[in-house]
């Protein structure tokens, strides 16, 4: 069921300065245009005239109710003054409030366009420009308004905001702040300032375009900013915020269509409540083990004490510890967990203490001694385990000694691993982690342990579900095998207080109705469970970061798996195992777009489509010699790298991979356009739905479209719209012949 809050108030009107009016109610300048969501012409440098150099986007949803304020910098590079043409893309239902100039004194005027009228502004644009960039705003409204004066080499900043209500799908709100998926650069520099309010408590705010930077100020209150890294990220800034109800967990899902495959793709997003609501949680039981090999000798087990006390010190009065300390041998605080108070604290001083870094690593006992015990009635069992080197002593292999944690782990401790320095194995560590609920962490050479450690621990507050399961479930009630398939991450973590659980899948075609989505575990007071509906007439291509996130987790996993056949020996490209593996890796990256350090070549401009085989092939030998790194700088980084890609909160732009030195590139060759993408060859873009059909041999490259549409003919507009009912638009706001698959048909849009 879908609510709507009352409409805006007629206060909402626009404010006109008289004087103002007739410059905001001018002929459209093509020339001379600022569309603050699209990149900068590159003609509009040369000609001289006024320039965006920053954009200042302030959002403030308070009740569904949501406010946009845009500070627009303009620049003026000439010896006189300048006016320019401002024109805003927006969503539909919104509302201006309000249009100033800097010193300017009272409010301006802009006019809201509605959506035909905006409609036939973009297409003349097109038209008189000859770029299609604006292509993938045509069916949204447009804020339209005139800036003068630009002062003479110098600057003039104008703010325009503008309100709109927000629908709620039950308890879970979305905005959306459009801009470009073009990844051309403009040489403008974007900030994001968000605050949400509600009279209900919000149980979390989440964002699937953009790194979030969150601190909760109150129960119904989060500021919120995009972070340094991810702010020039291109795409729309996407928003969405769960209110709970008072309960302990709340979760909601987003889906979209998969046109192709039938079924299609859904999120289900989760959270428990804040700490710092003083919500119910569950009892923990915590393992240290902490490394006391000779490497360990100086600073390092100076921190790793310093971590120890800070962890136990922010346990609640009455929760169980225990210390495992090792180096060839293993030694423990206590036969048995210790109860946390006054007198346990003295005591784990005491023995911290009297710790040596002598000897070698003896990991394989280490680990099975902290997971050998039965844990404590009604806790939550967890293990913090710390290493600075290989396993030098014992069972020292890889494989064997993976298995031998998971099979002695029988009683299911969440073990939360921490590789200091580049002497470790990292695949072993992140292995041991996932498989048992937990995470991997890895402490560079430069960072404090203590510090880490601590952040970890904290995130480790107050666990409100513990053993997390989704099932699909029919009408009854009853589990509904079948319906929803490849969840990722496979093991749900934890639910804790304040944690955010975003979960991706597949929804097959046999799901022609509602269906419920239960997350269900063990809670503070017994087994619980929160349901969420899965609607395939919900799912919407406008949610198409669903599919790629999916998609994005898919590759990561995959690379694991051949990480993990890769731990004694190397894995020949010719293996079948491998060559499943990989085919499937190039599969997901042509058909989304996402790229790696192993299938950026994907990207690169080629006459030529490679053959699905030969793709795979160079896939295969760009992973190999990394597949079987374990430790050193390279080994850390490779994993970390792969874990990220595993947890991905949010989707990576097509056209931008993580590179081997961990910088974020741009690959040229690719485009996003929905949930595919674009790939060039020569001066033609390609579906990748198309460029993966000719890689699999069901067409042929040199076969001839069954169209041609002329850019910016009635035709090519018609295209527009029905690309834009798939969420497929920004396919058209390329330069260049764009040759796509719709419905099935080829065509080629040629004349841009």
């Amino acid at each position: 069921m879908r609510t709507l809050v009352r409409p805006l108030a007629a206060s909402l009107v626009l404010v006109a300065g008289s004087a103002f009016s007739a410059r905001a109610q001018a002929p459209l300048d093509a020339d001379n245009l600022v569309i603050p969501q699209v990149r900068t012409l590159p003609w509009r440098e040369r000609a001289g005239l006024v320039r965006l150099s920053a954009v200042e986007a302030s959002v403030t949803i308070s009740d569904q109710v949501a406010t946009t304020e845009l500070v627009l910098t303009l620049e003026n590079p000439t010896p006189r003054p300048l006016e320019t043409q401002v024109l805003v893309p927006v969503p539909a239902g919104c509302a201006v409030k309000s249009f100033q100039l800097e010193g300017a004194g009272p409010t301006l005027e802009a006019k809201l366009l509605p959506r035909d009228e905006a409609r036939r502004i973009y297409e003349e644009i097109v038209r008189r420009t000859r770029d299609p960039g604006l292509v993938e705003f045509m069916d949204q409204q447009l804020i339209k308004t005139s800036v003068f004066p630009v002062p003479p080499n110098g600057a003039q900043k104008a703010r325009i905001v503008y309100e709109q209500v927000l629908s709620a799908d039950l308890n879970r709100v979305e905005y959306v702040l459009p801009r470009s998926d073009a990844i051309a650069t403009s040489g403008v520099t974007w900030t994001y300032n968000i605050r949400v309010r509600s009279g209900s408590p919000i149980a979390t705010l989440y964002s699937p375009s953009h790194e979030l930077s969150i601190e909760r100020v109150g129960p119904g209150e989060f500021k919120a900013r995009v972070t340094p890294a991810a702010a020039s990220a291109p795409g729309p800034l996407r928003l969405a915020y769960l209110t709970d109800g008072g309960r302990e967990l709340t979760s909601s899902v987003i889906a979209c269509p998969d046109p192709e495959g039938g079924g299609g793709y859904f999120m289900l997003l989760a959270a428990g409540l804040d700490a710092g609501l003083d919500a119910p949680a569950l009892k923990r039981e915590l393992t240290l083990v902490l490394d006391r090999s000779g490497s360990m000798q100086g600073a390092k087990i100076e921190q790793a004490r310093k971590a120890a006390l800070q962890v136990i010190a922010g346990l609640r009065e009455g929760e169980l510890f225990n210390i495992v300390d090792y180096s060839d041998t293993v030694a423990t605080l206590s036969p048995h967990p210790i109860a946390k108070d006054a007198g346990a604290m003295k005591r784990v001083e005491e023995y911290l203490a009297n710790i040596r870094a002598v000897g070698g690593t003896n990991i394989h006992d280490a680990l099975l001694e902290a997971v050998r015990p039965a844990p404590a009635a009604g806790v939550v069992p967890l293990v913090l385990f710390l290493t600075d080197g290989l396993a030098t002593v014992g069972v020292t292999q890889e494989t064997p000694l993976r298995e031998a944690v998971a099979k002695g782990n029988a009683h299911q401790r969440r073990i939360f691993t921490f590789g200091v320095g580049f002497d470790v194995n990292a695949a072993l560590l992140s292995a041991v982690a996932q498989k048992s609920r937990g995470a991997s962490t890895f402490v560079l050479p430069d960072e404090d342990i203590e510090v880490k450690v601590g952040q970890v621990y904290r995130r480790l507050s107050g666990p409100v579900l513990s053993t997390p399961k989704l099932a699909a479930l029919d009408a009854k009630s009853e589990p509904a095998p079948g319906l929803i398939a490849e969840l990722l991450p496979g093991e749900l973590p934890d639910v804790f207080q304040g944690d955010q659980v975003v979960a991706v899948g597949r929804y097959t075609g046999s799901v022609s109705g509602p269906v419920r989505i239960r997350l269900e575990g063990v809670g503070p007071s017994g087994r619980r469970s929160v349901d969420a509906t899965l609607d395939p007439a919900h799912a919407s291509a406008v949610n198409s970061y669903v599919a790629r996130l999916w998609a994005g987790r898919k590759i990561g996993f995959l690379i694991d798996q051949i990480r993990t056949l890769s731990s004694d020996a190397p894995l020949p490209p010719e293996d079948p195992r491998m060559k499943e593996l990989v085919g499937e890796i190039t599969r997901l990256s042509t058909r989304f777009g996402i790229l790696t350090e192993y299938t950026a070549f994907l990207a690169a401009e080629a006459g030529a489509i490679a053959p699905l085989a030969d793709a795979s092939r160079e896939t295969a030998l760009n992973l190999a010699p990394a597949a079987t790194l374990r430790a050193g700088a390279g080994g850390v980084g490779v994993q970390t790298r792969v874990d990220a890609q595993r947890a991905q909160q949010q989707s990576m732009n097509a056209g931008l991979f993580v590179a081997a030195d961990n910088t974020v590139r741009e690959a040229e060759g690719v485009r996003q356009a929905g949930a595919k993408s674009l790939y060039r060859r020569q001066s033609r873009w390609m579906d990748s739905e198309l460029v993966y059909a000719i890689q699999a041999g069901t067409r042929k490259q040199e076969d001839k479209p069954d169209e041609v549409v002329e850019f910016a003919s009635a035709e090519y507009f018609r295209l527009a719209d029905r690309l834009a009912r798939e969420g497929r638009q920004s396919a058209l706001a390329q330069a260049g012949e764009i040759e796509l698959l719709v419905a099935g048909r080829r065509i080629l849009i040629q004349g841009q």
